[in-house]
């Protein structure tokens, strides 16, 4: 495969293998470094050492002597055989079978040694018989051939090898030596005539060696600079040869009589042609490809023609010779013909470049005349369009234009006529040679002035199917938009079908539960609530994750009190936790702040989720629900919420996958645990969109820890604190916490220690006896004691027995601990010794008031706890409500739930009936439905507000199965005061009223009820 080169003047080549790009010839890769074949780097250094031995042969003989057979046929000999290995290179195996830089360059270089060697043998033949040759000789010829078959060479493989540069690179050479040639005759040979005293002729002769080094020399420089770094080791060699020549020719030319001159000048050429047959075997043969010489040579006719004039400038005033204004008149010819081609050709480059980049342009360029006749077009219509240049230009632009655009194409071109009016850019439809209809994008210019242009010029791009991309992304959107609003409403019709019905079961069996049922009949209808209220859970998990997934929920930020969240937390799962026998704890520090904004409702319901899976996935042991505070500021507080059970873990390739949608760390037919899946996945999004993170660590066997952190801003106006100022009524206290479980008892002493009471810890009963008695002993008793009632060995009641029973222990007022499925009566604990039961999880408020209530008032019962009651057909009534519902089953619910709450009522079963009933009666509150026949609940709404005008304000509380996003906003929009979703439960329903309901006191009409039908 071809192989990209970027030479250091940024040309980019490409260079194939040896051998070409099938590489089926066994030629070495194109990456394996140039190996020099054994039998020439054995001659090389039979060669070098020949060398060595002469040139101290020269250093130990007298100056002048001449050994012939050594300094003349054998010098003439060894150079031979250089010019040869030079020769050799070329039929080498790697060098033919390659694209080799100047693949003839070897020739040249082996003919020019060649050519020294064969002057070396006529010089030596001509010296026979002990007569000097006259200068010049024949043997001169052949020397002086060496510099122009060396230059050829260099100059050929600085240009890459370029064959269609060849009479350039002869013109240059031509130029480089004439100019030489020409400044030495004006300048030098006098200087040096002067100093040896010999001919003109000879001197000129004399004077070439060293100039042709020099020229050489300065060449095989510019090479090494310009030239990529393959080139680097040839051209090093080469310019210590040259050097070395240079040495020698110039101690030839003034001090030949020397000792230092017979020695470098009987030296010099051995070395430097040595070394040049060296250069030539160590240049690589897969450098790079021969590419197109890119740059115009201008610089060495410019410097010939330089010298030149400077020649004639200075003879118009000064004495210079005839023969140096003839070199120098022939070489401002040369450099003026070499120039002219260099014009030539770049002009010939760029015309090309630009018909070769128009020819092969994909966009359509279009000259058109005054007339809107086409003038030329690029042969890129035959593509665009179809039709060959010749077929369209002599025709009307506008005739291929579609009828309904040729008026826009006329007023834009026309427009350019106008001032400030430099090009005109519009699309139009034209004509394919099919038939159809292709729009093309123009971007027009005037140039009607230009003589060389005279029209209009015209870029067009064919933008087809871009704009067919975009009418199709836009009708997919409109499809995408319809097809979201559509699944939202189907959402919310199927929120609104599920929730009615599941309304009448939840409500129904928890009313059923509060009647008088046998064993059996409420284990019955607790199955039948519980089953509901999981079936409730997952359709909660499919809307919330539906809202998600559409980008409509939204996150709240409002005032919330976070450890009232997470008690509440507690408090809903404590029921679940203490029926499977495992603790649940809510760990809460003192130093976490209540008063802060945010969302508390998602906090919960994430909190919800993390404990409810710690609880399912627990048999024994603990589960704790815990916070803490990261660190804080004045503005915001980072805070950590974590879970951690002691359950069945999780495995390190399963967690990765928990938060992903409908993923489940078991997911086999035979797994234990039900569950959608969505649960984390819906933790995780409502996490990142409060801004926080969220993960796990876990280990199987052991348990687990979900977390997630979150930062909230502190409320401006922080409420103060509930038990303000009482921690200091507590100081001083000292009390006994009993509890098996150390994590509860760690979570007590930091809630006791925080009030200033001085807590001591025991495991058992019998330790906590032990405890007391001896602090009794020591006179330092406990004031209170704060006692599980499930442990082993001693359980809560039989200590609390056993400390009353003891004189010493007697007064220490004693607080009990059970879980929501073994809480004891007031009277029970009464006559146990408690002064109060409570439930746990505790809450940290609601333990503090438990404490100082009982013992400030030394009474002994339980917390007071008020009671939903659930008032009798002859009771008073709280207030009179409007039930406006459809469905017969809530109907029922919902009077229920008005009747236990003390209420009397009225039914409508419809938006109209509602309206009439507003008018005919007298009304607390209005209970409404939102989707009904006739009329629904937001008409409804609407209507009662007309009504009513500024004359007064009926809350009107929504009561709807409808519970995606933004139907709580439409409910408030259509004049409803509040939102209650169904399953409508008992808690909710008397919250609302109490919110919005005065208590009046009202004797009931008819027991409380009634219902309009039609």
């Amino acid at each position: 495969m071809a192989v990209a080169v970027v030479d250091r003047d940024g040309t980019e080549t490409l260079r194939e293998p040896l051998g070409g790009t099938g590489g089926s010839s066994g030629a070495p890769d194109v990456q394996e470094a140039h190996r020099v074949p054994t039998r020439v780097r054995v001659t090389f250094a039979i060669a070098g050492a020949l060398v060595v031995a002469f040139v101290v042969s020269l250093i130990v003989r007298p100056t002048g002597s001449n050994i012939v057979p050594l300094d003349g046929w054998g010098v003439a000999a060894f150079e031979f055989t250089m010019g040869t290995l030079c020769l050799t290179r070329y039929f080498e195996r790697t060098w033919r079978q390659s694209s080799a830089v100047a693949r003839f360059f070897p020739l040249i270089m082996g003919v020019a040694c060649i050519s020294w060697a064969i002057g070396d043998f006529v010089l030596t033949a001509e010296s026979l018989g002990g007569g000097t040759p006259p200068t010049p000789s024949l043997a001169d010829l052949f020397y002086v051939g060496f510099f122009p078959l060396c230059f050829l060479g260099l100059a050929f493989l600085i240009r890459r090898g370029n064959r269609s540069s060849l009479v350039t690179t002869s013109l240059d050479g031509l130029i480089a030596g004439l100019g030489v040639a020409a400044l030495s005759a004006a300048f030098v040979v006098a200087a040096v005539i002067k100093v040896t005293g010999a001919g003109a002729l000879s001197t000129a002769t004399s004077l070439s060696y060293p100039l042709g080094d020099i020229l050489l020399f300065t060449l095989c420089v510019g090479g090494l600079a310009v030239l990529p770094r393959g080139f680097r080791a040839f051209f090093a060699i080469a310019c210590v040869a040259l050097a070395a020549n240079a040495i020698g020719d110039g101690f030839n030319l003034l001090q030949p009589a020397s000792r230092m001159g017979y020695i470098a000048n009987g030296a010099a050429w051995p070395i430097a042609l040595t070394l040049l047959a060296l250069a030539v075997w160590i240049l690589p043969p897969n450098v790079e490809h021969p590419a197109t010489d890119r740059v115009a040579g201008f610089a060495l006719p410019a410097f010939g023609a330089a010298i030149s004039i400077v020649i004639l400038f200075v003879a118009s005033f000064g004495h210079i010779g005839k023969p140096a204004l003839a070199l120098a008149t022939i070489t401002l010819l040369v450099a003026t013909v070499r120039m002219g081609l260099t014009v030539r050709e770049a002009h010939t480059m760029k015309t090309a470049r630009f018909r070769s980049l128009i020819d092969k342009t994909w966009d359509l360029i279009v000259v058109v005349e005054a007339d809107l006749r086409i003038a030329y077009i690029t042969p890129s219509s035959e593509r665009v369009l179809g039709y060959p240049p010749d077929e369209l230009e002599g025709t009307l632009f506008t005739d291929l234009v579609h009828p309904d655009d040729s008026h826009s194409v006329v007023s834009h071109l026309v427009g350019l006529n106008g001032p400030g009016s430099e090009t005109a850019v519009f699309e139009v439809r034209v004509r394919h040679a099919n038939g159809q209809y292709r729009t093309i994008d123009w971007n027009g210019a005037d140039l009607l002035d230009d003589p060389s242009v005279n029209g209009y010029v015209l870029n067009g791009g064919d933008v087809t199917e871009a704009r067919q991309a975009a009418e199709d992304l836009v009708t997919a959107r409109d499809a995408a938009l319809v097809a979201s609003r559509t699944k939202s409403q189907f959402v919310s019709t199927m929120s609104h079908e599920i929730r009615t019905p599941m309304n009448g079961v939840i409500g129904l069996t928890e009313l059923l539960l509060q009647t008088n049922l046998d064993a059996e009949q409420a284990e019955l209808a607790s199955g039948v609530k519980v089953s509901a209220e999981s079936l409730l859970v997952i359709i909660n998990d499919i809307l919330d994750f539906s809202k998600i997934e559409a980008g409509k929920m939204e996150i709240e930020e409002s005032a919330l009190d976070l450890l009232g969240v997470v008690d509440d937390v507690g408090r809903i799962l404590a029921g679940a936790a203490h029926g499977k026998g495992i603790e649940l704890l809510v760990d809460v520090p003192p130093d976490v702040p209540s008063a802060l904004l945010g969302d508390g409702t998602r906090i919960r319901q994430v909190l919800l989720n993390f404990g409810a899976n710690a609880v399912k996935f627990t048999s024994e042991g603990e589960v704790v629900i815990r916070l803490s505070v990261l660190h804080q500021n004045s503005d915001r507080v980072a805070l950590h919420f974590d879970v951690v059970d002691t359950g069945v873990g999780i495995a390190p390739e399963d967690q990765d996958r928990l938060f992903s949608a409908f993923a489940q760390a078991d997911s086999s037919t035979t797994r234990r645990y039900g569950g959608t899946g969505l649960g984390l996945t819906i933790s995780r999004q409502l996490v990142e969109l409060m801004g926080g993170r969220i993960g796990l660590t876990s280990t199987p066997g052991e348990g687990s820890t979900f977390w997630f952190e979150l930062s909230l801003r502190r409320a401006e106006d922080a409420p103060s604190p509930d038990q303000d100022g009482d921690p200091r009524t507590l100081s001083g206290q000292r009390a006994l916490v009993v509890d098996d479980n150390a994590t509860n008892r760690r979570i007590l002493r930091q809630q006791l220690l925080s009030w200033g009471v001085e807590a001591v810890e025991a495991a058992d009963g019998f330790q906590a006896l032990e405890l007391a008695l001896t602090a009794a002993q020591d006179g330092k008793g406990f004031d209170l004691g704060v006692l599980d009632l499930n442990m082993p060995g001693m359980d809560g009641i039989e200590l609390a027995q056993a400390l009353k029973t003891d004189p010493s222990t007697a007064e220490t007022v004693l607080f009990l601990l059970s879980s929501s499925g073994h809480r004891l009566e007031p009277a029970e604990s009464h006559l146990t010794g408690f002064a109060a039961s409570l439930t746990k999880p505790v809450r940290s408020s609601e333990l503090f008031d438990c404490l100082i209530t009982s013992l400030n008032s030394g009474s002994v019962g339980e917390t007071p706890v008020t009671p939903l009651t659930v008032r009798s057909e002859t009771s008073e009534v709280a207030g009179m409500v409007l039930l406006v519902e459809d469905n017969k089953v809530n109907q029922l619910v919902g009077s229920k739930v008005l009747e236990n709450l003390g209420y009397g009522y009225t039914i409508a079963n419809n938006g109209l009936e509602a309206v009439s009933a507003f008018q005919s009666g007298a009304y607390d509150a209005v209970l409404m439905d939102c989707q009904m026949p006739e009329m629904d609940g937001y008409e409804a709404t609407a209507a009662i507000r007309r009504l009513e005008g500024s004359a007064g304000h009926i809350p009107i509380i929504a009561m709807t199965a409808a519970a995606m996003e933004g139907d709580r906003e439409r409910c408030m929009s259509a004049g409803m005061d509040d939102f209650i979703t169904k399953p409508v439960r008992l808690e909710a329903v008397s919250t609302a009223l109490q919110r919005w309901v005065v208590t009046t006191k009202r004797e009931p009409e008819r027991g409380g009820r009634h219902v309009l039908t039609h």
